[in-house]
């Protein structure tokens, strides 16, 4: 048995994930990584490059069909946003508009009640870290009444929307000092500090009432054992025969479910199918991993594995 190498593991946060190679549509989950269609809430359909914008066109709907969002992309295996994009609610209202710059660090957004009343106005200036969600920069804030909370980047933060209630200060447009999140639905609760849009700790209080404090807004996912014990398992248990030395990389990808199983597994670039079933078999019986969370709760996460023959 020769070893394999495993490589570069990179957990993937972020809006829309890396899409297989071959389908303009692309099937998202609660949190926006690509799954099958089976556990997801949303599909994109990548639509023809503009020369114009040097764009692809992308739209994304609920899984009934109705349109959620629509926008464009540098890239049309996933969406890499650029220009302008506008998300809608279920009723066909518009519910945002964000501005996306190829040379800037920040993105400009407006967003709607249902009514067509306009809620906030400000910025996203990117984390530093992977560890940290985009900053919200609140410049303007009114209520569902139309009073306006937030001036010039000063004032309180109150919202009581979709079940969801939350409170909090906000200094030079930044979240600051201890805000207040409330899932009337779930039960759920949050408290978060802030020290000018930086998150420093938090409380998360689950529906049964239980506290769990955390000091990161994102916690990755990893297996039992950490990586080494991983490697050690991969290695050990691949059947690798002689005639598979140097087939090259092999992408794989895969979800750390909520209760730190391996599912929705997928080969991305293939190789030879004996290879792809190997693989398969070894994550499909892979023991369990330590789930990420966000926010102090449990979250699916979305694994490239990249490994090497």
């Amino acid at each position: 048995m020769r070893s394999l190498r495993l490589l570069l593991i990179t957990l993937l946060f972020i809006e829309v994930s890396l899409a297989q190679e071959t389908s303009n549509r692309k099937y998202l989950d609660s949190l926006g990584n690509e799954t099958s269609n089976k556990y997801s809430h949303y599909y994109l359909d990548f639509g023809k490059f503009d020369d114009n914008k040097q764009a692809f066109e992308v739209t994304q709907y609920y899984k009934n069909g109705t349109l959620c969002a629509k926008g464009w992309s540098k890239s049309d295996k996933f969406w890499k946003k650029t220009g302008e994009e506008t998300t809608y609610f279920s009723t066909g209202e518009i519910k945002s508009s964000r501005i996306y710059s190829d040379t800037s660090d920040t993105s400009r957004i407006t967003i709607y009640y249902e009514t067509g009343a306009k809620k906030l106005e400000g910025l996203y200036e990117n984390s530093d870290d992977s560890l940290h969600p985009p900053i919200l920069k609140t410049v303007s804030f009114w209520d569902k009444s139309g009073k306006q909370l937030i001036i010039n980047g000063k004032g309180i933060f109150e919202d009581n929307d979709d079940n969801v209630m939350e409170k909090g200060q906000v200094l030079d447009g930044y979240q600051n000092g201890n805000w207040i999140r409330h899932n009337l639905t779930t039960k759920e609760r949050w408290i978060k500090l802030y020290k000018m849009g930086k998150f420093v700790s938090g409380i998360y209080i689950d529906a049964q009432n239980k506290e769990h404090k955390f000091s990161h807004a994102i916690v990755r996912p990893q297996p039992i054992g950490g990586m080494l014990a991983f490697n050690k398992y991969i290695v050990s248990n691949f059947k690798v025969r002689d005639e598979w030395i140097g087939q090259g990389k092999i992408i794989t990808q895969f979800v750390v479910d909520i209760d730190g199983s391996l599912v929705d597994i997928k080969i991305l670039k293939k190789v030879v199918p004996e290879i792809e079933e190997e693989i398969m078999r070894l994550l499909k019986k892979a023991p369990k991993w330590v789930p990420g969370e966000m926010y102090g709760k449990k979250v699916r996460a979305l694994y490239k594995l990249p490994l090497t023959i």
